[in-house]
């Protein structure tokens, strides 16, 4: 359940990078937010909220699937999670690739980098 706006919050919010997820599968990164929740913008996806009250962020957009706790009370957001997966590549180099559990899928690849798809991703989707 999302916080009302024109609370005063502390939340807990889960953070990580698909390498950090292989190298550490069992340690979450989390971050602890402090501050007031304001009023979301008309294009902000409804799964988040906004809060403000960082000096260097003044305004932190916050998926609600990566939010653990708010005021301390857990939540009980349902989870996707994403697929992440490591292959080699035709010349031996080893890929990670993330299956995005929204549907944005990622590679280490530079094929990748440019054209935003490749055929490691493809590989993983064909099996």
């Amino acid at each position: 359940m999302q916080p009302s706006v024109g609370s005063t919050i502390s939340v807990l919010v889960k953070r990580f990078t698909p390498i950090s997820r292989i190298l550490f599968p069992n340690e979450p990164f989390t971050t602890e937010y402090n501050g007031t929740v304001i009023k979301s913008a008309s294009y902000d996806d409804s799964n988040t909220f906004r809060l403000t009250g960082d000096v260097n962020t003044p305004i932190r957009v916050i998926y609600m699937k990566n939010v653990l706790a708010v005021d301390g009370m857990k939540n009980d957001f349902v989870e996707v999670k994403d697929k992440i997966v490591i292959v080699k590549g035709s010349k031996g180099n080893e890929y990670v690739v993330t299956i995005g559990a929204t549907g944005r899928n990622t590679c280490t690849c530079s094929g990748y980098g440019f054209r935003k798809n490749c055929s490691h991703i493809q590989t993983i989707l064909n099996s």
